[in-house]
């Protein structure tokens, strides 16, 4: 039998990590140029204002330099703020939806600052009602053995703002030495 394979196309290329450090003016003029360039913005709590984690000062003079919506934003979220979601409180996924993120990627993995010992059947039900309450906005899970109990209950029925990212490295940037078919 044969093989077939689908098509798809990229709507982004993600560059992650601007900080206190980099100038927003800059992520606007380079989003400006190449308006297919995405913005991952780290959050997480206990690393605010160290490299690749902004402030939320720096947060809102980014959200000033993007009043035009023109730059692509994906908010990451580690520790407390992934937490927050998976338990089912969705006000600082919201807070930043109002300031133009339009992804999130869940990063609940220990190198991140999760206790993926604590997955419950409740953090995937929570997360697919925060795909049901904001159907514009999309989840990206990092679908890997640790993250196995949140993403595999998403497997049936999975929401059309659901996507799954595989990143067996679990957020550290190692390369992979194979890569799983697509689902």
């Amino acid at each position: 039998a044969g093989m077939t394979s689908g098509s798809f196309s990229l709507t982004c290329v993600g560059f992650c990590g601007p900080d206190d450090s980099v100038d927003p003016r800059l992520l606007a003029a380079i989003s400006q140029r190449y308006p297919w360039v995405e913005w991952g913005i780290l959050f997480r709590d206990d690393k605010e204002g160290q490299p690749r984690f902004p402030t939320q000062a720096w947060v809102a003079r980014l959200e000033q330099v993007n009043k035009s919506r023109r730059v692509k934003l994906a908010g990451h979220l580690c520790s407390k703020y992934v937490r927050q979601l998976l338990d089912g409180d969705t006000a600082h996924v919201q807070s930043l939806v109002a300031l133009g993120f339009r992804r999130f990627q869940l990063n609940a993995t220990k190198a991140n600052n999760f206790d993926t010992d604590a997955f419950t059947p409740a953090h995937a039900a929570n997360l697919r009602a925060a795909a049901a309450a904001l159907p514009d906005i999309e989840f990206i899970i990092q679908r890997n053995a640790e993250t196995q109990p949140l993403w595999e209950p998403l497997l049936t029925d999975t929401p059309k703002n659901v996507a799954f990212l595989f990143d067996e490295s679990k957020g550290m940037g190692t390369v992979a030495g194979a890569y799983p078919p697509p689902p």
